[in-house]
Order: C-alpha cells, then sequence, then structure tokens
C-alpha cells in the first residue's frame, strides 16, 4: 500500500492498517528559476484541481493575488497569457504548463516531488535497487 502523507493522518488510519506493509510519502514543491516567498503572484494553470496549487503557492510563502485557472491540459491563447501578464505581478506555473506558455510569456515553475518518509525498502525490489 502506498499512502502520500498531505497532511494529518485521519483518526484511527494505523489503527485499520494494523501490519499492512506500506510506503509513505509526502509532496515537496520547490520553485525553479527564482523565489514566490514574499512576493505577489497570478497563478495560472489548465488543473482538475487548482485549490491545491492555490494551497501550495501560499505554502511557499506568496500571496496569491489572481488566478487564472482553466480546465486540465488547457491550450493557453496568446490573449489569456497576455491578461496574465497585464497584472504586472509575478506569473506562477506548474512545471506541465509551463511547456505550454512559450517565451512570451515568463514564469516561475513550481516543481513537485515525492518524499520517502518510510517502506524504500518495499520499493527497491521493484525498482531493481
Amino acid at each position: 500500500m502506498w499512502l502520500r502523507q498531505t497532511g494529518p493522518h485521519a483518526d484511527g488510519l494505523d489503527q485499520a492498517l494494523g501490519a499492512v506493509e506500506r510506503v509513505v510519502s509526502r509532496p515537496v514543491a520547490e520553485v525553479t528559476g527564482g523565489t514566490i516567498a514574499g512576493r505577489e503572484v497570478v497563478a495560472l494553470a489548465g488543473l482538475a484541481r487548482p485549490g491545491a496549487f492555490t494551497r501550495t503557492l501560499v505554502s511557499l510563502g506568496a500571496t496569491v493575488v489572481a488566478e487564472r485557472y482553466f480546465s486540465d491540459h488547457h491550450a493557453f491563447t496568446p490573449a489569456e497569457l497576455a491578461e496574465a501578464q497585464s497584472l504586472g505581478k509575478v506569473v506562477v506555473t506548474t512545471e506541465k504548463d509551463a511547456q505550454r506558455l512559450g517565451p512570451d510569456c515568463p514564469a516561475l515553475v513550481v516543481r513537485l516531488t515525492e518524499q520517502l518518509l518510510s517502506g524504500s525498502e518495499l520499493l527497491a525490489p521493484h525498482l531493481g535497487l
């Protein structure tokens, strides 16, 4: 079983799982190309759950002054990108969406990785480690 820890465990979870072997990880966000701590930003992305991205930006110290969210895998139009930039704040996007912005829309990029908290010995045989 793989558990992704994004907050406190639900009451009774460890007791309910008992001796079930499990891998536990947590998401780790980092900004590539600069910092957003203490800065006002515009969140720009095509996501299924945009609220999580806003919470990530806040957890990295940003003040989100505007959100420009679209459906998952959205192909941004030049007008949409220009509007986000016209707000005069740092545009921040996801690693996935950065590929769709093009050179005319500079943005800082949030990259998500996973940090293993426990259970790496369970993965080793499957990964050839």
